[in-house]
């Protein structure tokens, strides 16, 4: 699950190299909200492609509910990274962090 990955802060400085793992992420859900319910403003999702993280979230109304969709992959050129490829995470996990976070508004 993705929002797990977003509890996980990065360490803040990493001098060593440290095993690492190349994975596929994949969150779909809806959110529904009873029929009397007047959706407002919602998320616009992101995208965001960096040192071989890739990650992508949509948000969509669809009648009284929200229908989110993320998908995050992590491609490593080893099972061993680097403290450059920490801070390349760290870059990342805050535009997590702020995509994890993000509202839906209603009334």
């Amino acid at each position: 699950m993705i929002a797990n990955v977003g509890t996980h802060k990065p360490v803040e400085e990493r001098q060593w190299p440290y095993p690492c793992l190349s994975r596929v992420l994949e969150d779909s859900y809806r959110i529904e909200f009873p029929a009397s319910t007047v959706l407002g403003k919602i998320p616009k999702g992101v995208t965001y492609q960096e040192a071989g993280i890739h990650y992508h979230s949509t948000y969509e109304k669809q009648g009284h509910s929200v229908v989110v969709h993320r998908i995050l992959e992590v491609q490593h050129q080893s099972d061993v990274c680097t403290p450059q490829d920490n801070e390349a995470w760290k870059v990342f996990h805050a535009v997590l962090q702020r995509d994890l976070r993000s509202q839906v508004f209603y009334q």
